[in-house]
């Protein structure tokens, strides 16, 4: 957590096929809280794939990130959706960059592409889509909260960048996979069954 640039850039190895990506991708464990037992599992991770967009209404001016630029999206303490999609307003569009769906295969299963957890068995796994901020004010590397000082497009995942944050940056997308039909033991296979019907 306390890494720096310099660190990064002077390491030996990476997790990325890319090999020169020296980049630290961070993203929360899930965990399974067994109903029976009250214990909690690790959920596997199915994996992470990190895509870098050249996005918005002035490509042009895309800049590289700066030396010690740190960012996150999401809010981990976010229980309900608050805005109503296409309002347009920073916090709406920060609630549209998180969010999951349910990787389902079998013809005819309803599938489930929302702002939570689904309730329902995924048989391919549950995914999380996030959308970092692509948008920069041009002077904080970083804040206190890690989002004040970026800002979302007016589309999100296109559009131009609002005033006070004009400094466009490559749109960053990650689509992270959580294998949750694989656990030590059976149960939390069980449990979303049981929860399907």
């Amino acid at each position: 957590m306390n890494y720096t640039f310099e660190d990064a850039r002077n390491s030996a190895c990476t997790s990325c096929e890319v090999t020169t990506d020296k980049s630290n991708y961070w993203i929360p464990t899930l965990f399974f809280q067994d109903p029976k037992t009250k214990t909690f599992e690790q959920v596997p991770n199915g994996g992470l794939l990190a895509y870098y967009q050249q996005r918005g209404d002035n490509k042009t001016a895309i800049q590289p990130y700066p030396p010690g630029f740190r960012m996150l999206t999401g809010d981990m303490t976010r229980r309900v959706k608050r805005y109503e999609d296409g309002e347009g307003s920073q916090g709406e569009l920060e609630e549209r960059a998180t969010k999951f769906t349910c990787l389902r295969y079998t013809a005819g299963a309803s599938g489930y592409d929302g702002y939570g957890f689904p309730n329902t068995r995924c048989e391919g796994g549950f995914q999380a889509r996030l959308h970092m901020p692509n948008c920069w004010d041009g002077k904080n590397l970083d804040s206190a909260d890690h989002k004040s000082h970026v800002a979302y497009m007016s589309r999100l995942d296109n559009g131009f960048c609002p005033p006070s944050h004009p400094v466009y940056f490559m749109s960053l997308f990650y689509e992270v996979r959580m294998n949750t039909t694989l656990s030590r033991n059976d149960s939390l296979t069980r449990s979303l069954d049981h929860m399907e019907h």
